[in-house]
């Protein structure tokens, strides 16, 4: 019996002996699996939750108020339509309420049949008043304290000559418009504007007033060449003022701002909604990395294509983020194939890439959302749109379907627990039967980003406002993208920093790889341009929060709905907020900083505006 124990106890001893040093292993892997697949990340918890029809908004002193706001539009100019819709799109998103009245319906001999002094403020969007008495009623009514925008600069004519001293014009040095190129910021008007000069001949090239100006007016434009020509400028007239954009060439979405500042300055204290969100994508993020051998990457750094992916371009971004408080938001492709007929097959091929990258994203305090199973842009042959962009279109929208429903599979297999709140289309571009499958195929999704702006190319993006959409999906667009940034899109990132107070930017990895995105830079050039970005963006906002795409998405979600009204009295100013739930927050205008606030906080963004924190349905400002 001792025999047999000592003999059983030997075969034990020899098995542990064997089995040991493979436990050692296997506890070894397992630790390093869990720090290159990053399974060890954080949970962040979310600033604020989505709001649902079960919620509802606090009590408030809210109640809707008179139009406050007379626009004059005139049907028979010449592109009039962009300048009656660029101005309604802005006034909309300030929550100002405004009657609209066709100048093409005066005749030459005849008085406007609208009423001045049913009105706070004018905006004027046409060149030329078919009344001989139109402008110099409206020099009367600003003289008793009416206050005018004009959102283009009148003609040279005999309509407008008389009045030009009232809006602040000393005098003209041409008796026709003149070409004016660039432009210069010499206030801070607008967040991240001052000092910023823009000089691309083929952008902004304009036909400008040729004014002289009273010295009195305060300038906060002017163009970029040698004559400094004054592009918007503001003059007190006895006891009201006039406020002048001095080019046509604001008319279109990436300018809303400019236009939303200018009319902010006609009051003496102005407030409006805004986002306060700051968005960082990182589109085809995780997904395969490239195979290749790019001579940059082999000279630079002695690496093949994935290798540097891996150790250079992932840990520099990574620190990026750290460095400044970024909170990526990284969207997944699961494969480049072309298929488009289902079954799609599941890629364990490439997985524990996913895993470390995503992982360390996730432990960053970053956000993952869908791209697409594949990189083709869900539309069917019908819908046309694949075809232009040089894609193959789907057969059906059960295969567009399938595919998800694969990269819904994936993405839960690769990172449990995580919700995928957030889908931005491939090529940004997403056909109507999709857009209207989506929440069904994918019951997480809360939101989708597309772009702000229209391609002037061509007509397949999917082009979005700040809004929350009719089934309930907040629609949310990225404004700018790559990691160097042109006039243009410097020019409409200012313009959204002004109206919404928001950044929505996104990057592919692979960009470096592109001549045209990367304009011939190496990766060591852009990733300095993309941090000078950043730095920029981060000390021109403060009080903006960095933010992934789901907490931006409730962001949009309560300004979306949010109302606003605002009173005066004397030195006092009060604001109700109806449909407020939680928050809200909103960018006062004023020449002088309140003394004290009841119901917020609030933190100075320029020298004329304030970022305000409502943290009840109605906020007071003393002055």
């Amino acid at each position: 019996m001792v025999d047999e124990v000592k003999n059983t106890m030997k075969q034990n001893s020899s098995f542990l002996l064997l089995f040991f040093p493979l436990a050692i292993f296997l506890i070894i892997s397992s630790v390093l699996l869990a720090e290159r697949t990053g399974v060890v990340y954080g949970q962040t918890s979310p600033i604020m939750k989505f709001l649902t029809p079960q919620d509802a908004p606090q009590t408030s002193p809210y109640v809707e108020t008179s139009t406050q706001c007379l626009v004059l539009y005139n049907s028979s100019e010449d592109g009039w339509q962009s300048y009656y819709q660029t101005v309604l799109d802005t006034v909309d998103n300030m929550r100002v309420k405004c009657d609209w009245f066709d100048d093409n319906s005066v005749a030459p001999d005849t008085t406007p049949t609208y009423d001045l002094s049913h009105y706070k403020t004018v905006v004027v969007t046409f060149r030329r008043a078919n009344s001989e008495t139109q402008f110099g009623d409206l020099v009367k009514w600003v003289a008793s304290g009416g206050r005018v925008l004009f959102a283009t600069p009148p003609s040279i004519s005999s309509t407008f000559l008389p009045y030009i001293h009232e809006l602040g014009i000393r005098s003209l040095s041409a008796d026709t418009a003149i070409k004016t190129k660039g432009i210069n910021f010499v206030s801070d008007l607008m967040p991240g504007a001052k000092d910023v000069s823009l000089t691309a001949d083929d952008i902004w090239a304009f036909e400008s007033l040729p004014v002289v100006l009273d010295k009195r007016a305060v300038v906060h434009m002017t163009s970029s060449d040698e004559n400094k020509t004054p592009l918007l400028w503001q003059f007190n007239y006895e006891k009201g003022r006039f406020v002048v954009i001095n080019t046509g060439g604001f008319h279109n979405k990436a300018s809303r701002g400019i236009i939303g500042a200018a009319y902010s300055l006609l009051e003496d204290v102005f407030v409006y909604p805004v986002i306060n969100s700051s968005t960082f994508y990182i589109d085809d993020f995780p997904a395969p990395i490239p195979e290749g051998n790019d001579p940059e990457f082999k000279n630079e750094y002695n690496m093949d294509d994935r290798s540097f992916f891996l150790k250079v371009w992932w840990p520099e971004m990574y620190d990026l983020a750290e460095n400044y408080g970024l909170r990526y938001t990284g969207v997944m492709i699961e494969t480049y194939n072309d298929h488009t007929s289902s079954p799609f097959e599941q890629q364990f091929n490439s997985s524990d890439d996913f895993r470390y990258m995503g992982g360390f994203l996730l432990k960053s305090g970053g956000q993952l959302g869908f791209h697409g199973y594949n990189h083709i842009p869900l539309c069917m042959e019908a819908e046309g749109a694949n075809q232009v962009e040089g894609y193959p279109s789907w057969p059906s929208t059960d295969d567009m379907s399938a595919s998800l429903n694969e990269l819904n599979n994936f993405g839960h297999m690769l990172f449990p627990g995580r919700e995928f709140t957030i889908y931005v289309p491939p090529s940004n571009i997403l056909c109507p039967a999709m857009r209207t499958n989506l929440p069904k195929v994918l019951p997480e999704l809360k939101g989708i980003g597309g772009v702000y702006l229209p391609d002037t190319d061509t007509d397949t993006s999917y082009v979005q406002e700040f809004s929350e959409a009719p089934d309930g999906i907040i629609e949310m667009p990225r404004i700018s993208a790559g990691y160097w940034i042109g006039e243009y899109t410097r020019w409409a990132i200012i313009n959204e920093l002004s109206l919404h107070y928001v950044n929505s930017h996104f990057v592919h990895p692979d960009d470096v790889l592109d001549g045209m995105r990367s304009a011939g830079k190496p990766w060591k050039e852009l990733r300095n341009d993309f941090e000078q970005f950043v730095q920029w963006i981060v000390n021109s906002t403060p009080g903006m929060r960095q933010m992934t795409a789901e907490d931006g998405l409730k962001a949009v979600q309560r300004y979306s709905r949010l109302k606003v009204n605002t009173i005066q009295d004397q030195n006092q100013t009060v604001i109700q907020l109806g449909n407020f739930y939680d928050e809200a927050w909103l960018m006062l205008r004023s020449s002088s900083e309140p003394k004290s606030i009841e119901g917020g906080t609030y933190t100075r963004v320029t020298s004329s505006l304030y970022l305000i924190h409502a943290e009840n349905p109605e906020v007071k400002l003393k002055f």
